[in-house]
């Protein structure tokens, strides 16, 4: 019998999920930046997403310098709109 190889990865991954979840949460900074959480939390992970591309060796680096400038900038919008800048 075949193995089948259904794309799941067990063990090490080389693939940066911190970065792409940032990107994603940094692509919804745009339409979410009324709530200001959402902005927020895409600098934490694309942080994490940042220091996971050094140790992998850039992967996803890209992703999450996109997804960080998006959120900083939407935490400004955020922090402008209601009066704290």
């Amino acid at each position: 019998m075949k193995e089948r190889n259904i794309g799941v990865t067990v063990g090490n991954s080389t693939k940066n999920n911190w970065a792409k979840a940032g990107f994603i949460i940094g692509i919804a900074s745009i339409f979410f930046a009324p709530i200001g959480i959402i902005p927020l939390s895409g600098l934490v992970v694309n942080t994490i997403g940042i220091i996971k591309a050094k140790k992998l060796h850039g992967k996803g680096k890209w992703f999450a310098i996109i997804g960080f400038t998006l959120s900083a900038l939407y935490t400004l919008v955020y922090l402008h709109r209601y009066g704290y800048i």
